[in-house]
């Protein structure tokens, strides 16, 4: 009772596509606090600042590819 004949194409299109929104929400985030950081805000803004756009990302990710 193995699971070879099973298809895993949609599960497959799903985990890529959530990786893709994790990798974006975290770059977006990165991107964001090191400018931030270079303009010497700081950190409480700097933190929701890069909360902010990782939320903002996750939100036109979804509108683009969902």
């Amino acid at each position: 009772m193995g699971f070879s004949n099973v298809d895993t194409t949609a599960i497959d299109a799903i985990a890529l596509k959530l990786g893709a929104l994790l990798l974006f929400m975290f770059l977006s985030g990165f991107i964001v606090a090191f400018i931030s950081k270079a303009c010497k805000l700081p950190s409480i803004f700097t933190g929701v600042l890069s909360l902010a756009a990782s939320l903002i990302g996750a939100f036109y990710w979804f509108q683009l590819f969902a």
